[in-house]
């Protein structure tokens, strides 16, 4: 019964229905959940790519301030890529699902050094935005606070509507919990 409470959240959560106890529910993206969802005769249809690519779940990211000992910021999210460096900050959009579905952050300091950050899998950018503090300023858009490495990054984030923002925003309330299923 559990698995079904989870699959039905998820298939809310893929046609941009999301209901808030089922978004909490859901916070976890693991990639065991994600392939018994995916074969789910009950849910199947709502978490196929085709319906997800109509659902256009679409995240647009500017940078606002970072610490002042990064040199550069490099977010690859399916095919786009986005860096940040000081100076002229401009929007990035980056849609799930994407045809190459791995996303990695790459941050450079000004003494040379590179840490990476790897997200892995079909729900690579949701395991990514998981990791921020998402601030909401309007229903679609906030503050997306991300610490790499002790390194502090502020982006601003929007997206299409309401309820996409909403889902953001329940990754950043409710951390996925290691005993979760």
């Amino acid at each position: 019964m559990r698995f079904l409470l989870k699959a039905f959240g998820w298939a809310a959560l893929l046609t941009g229905n999301c209901l808030n106890a089922m978004a909490a529910e859901v916070g976890c993206y693991r990639d065991d959940v994600m392939a018994a969802l995916s074969t789910s005769p009950v849910t199947s249809s709502a978490a196929s790519s085709e319906t997800a690519s109509k659902a256009g779940f679409r995240v647009s990211l500017k940078p606002l301030t970072m610490s002042p000992s990064i040199r550069r910021i490099r977010i690859v999210i399916g095919e786009v890529e986005a860096a940040s460096v000081p100076g002229p900050r401009f929007w990035s959009e980056f849609s799930w699902p994407a045809s190459n579905p791995d996303a990695y952050v790459e941050v450079e300091t000004l003494n040379g050094d590179r840490r990476r950050y790897d997200f892995l899998g079909e729900w690579a950018l949701f395991r990514f935005l998981g990791q921020a503090r998402i601030t909401p300023e309007s229903d679609t858009s906030g503050q997306a606070q991300f610490d790499f490495g002790g390194l502090q990054v502020t982006y601003q984030i929007k997206t299409a509507t309401a309820t996409q923002f909403n889902v953001l925003q329940k990754l950043s309330d409710y951390p996925c919990l290691e005993s979760m299923p």
